[in-house]
Parts: C-alpha cells; structure tokens; sequence
C-alpha cells in the first residue's frame, strides 16, 4: 500500500496550503428570480452553485447548477410556447424557494483534515466555509484540496530521484 503524504496537518480552512476559499462564488438573496440566477450562472460558467445569503452576508442556503437547471427545464416548454409565458415563468420562481438550507457548512477555522473527512463522508465536492456569525467566506473545493497534495507528492518524487 502507497503510504501518501497528507500536507494538511494544523491547516484551518482560512490558511488551506492551496488556493485560497474560491472566490467565483456567486451569491444572490432569497428573491433573485430564475431568470437573474441563470444570468449570473452564464456569466460563471465554472460555477457550481449559488449561495444564498440575507442582506448580512448569513448564509441561507446553496442552488447547485444542476437544481437550477431542472427548474429550467422541468416544464418541457413546447416549441409553441409563447415569450411572454416563459418570461413569466423563469420570473415566477425565487432562488428561496430553490436553495437547500439543510447544507454542511465549515468555520474558517476547522481543521483541513476534518473538512476533508466531512466531504467524504458525505460526497460532496464543494463546502460553504462561513465565519462564527454564519457570514458566507466562500467555497473549499475538491482541486483546492487536490493541489497541495499533488504538490507535495511531486516534491517527493524529485527529493526520492536525488
């Protein structure tokens, strides 16, 4: 068995050895429209999900592109459709009534080894990290994590060729 280092060892969320908590997340409040939150999500492309947070900043819950898309979609809209009943549909719907608020979330300063352990637990790619008053910091992703590993498996491999 490969005997793999794990470069996290007294790494908090808020110092992760990698890329810092992704700043590509997007937020929006609890009454952006469909139509605005598919906007936001063409203009990010890379984006995931969507945090919904109040006017604080709290976090209220996560829109994965994948739910968003299915609210799209569901409808199977017949080519007869007419503009103006899809515009009223994708205005219809709010990102409150779409969001997950039963969601896994880490503080700034959880220990690296217990996120991790967490997402793999319970699947997930991605973790909202909030700070002790549930304001959103952002997202620690999968290649966030992946990124220091990999590069401390490279620096070993050239240490162990020397």
């Amino acid at each position: 068995m490969c005997a793999m280092k794990f470069p996290y060892s007294g790494f908090c969320a808020s110092t992760c050895p990698g890329k810092n908590l992704s700043n590509s997340s997007l937020t929006v409040n609890k009454n952006s429209t469909i139509l605005q939150m598919v906007e936001l999500l063409v203009s990010h492309p890379n984006a995931r999900f969507i945090a919904v947070v109040d006017d604080a900043g709290k976090l209220l819950g996560l829109i994965r592109c994948k739910r968003l898309f299915q609210a799209v979609f569901s409808q199977h809209n017949p080519p007869d459709l007419m503009l103006h009943q899809l515009f009223t549909f994708l205005t219809s719907e709010t990102s409150g009534e779409l969001m997950l608020t039963h969601i896994l979330t880490a503080k700034e300063e959880d220990l690296l080894e217990d996120i991790i352990k967490t997402m793999l637990e319970n699947d997930i790619s991605s973790m909202p990290i909030v700070d002790e008053q549930s304001h959103f910091l952002g997202l620690i992703t999968l290649p966030q994590l992946l990124e220091p590993w990999l590069e401390k498996q490279k620096q070993d491999a050239g240490n162990s060729s020397d």
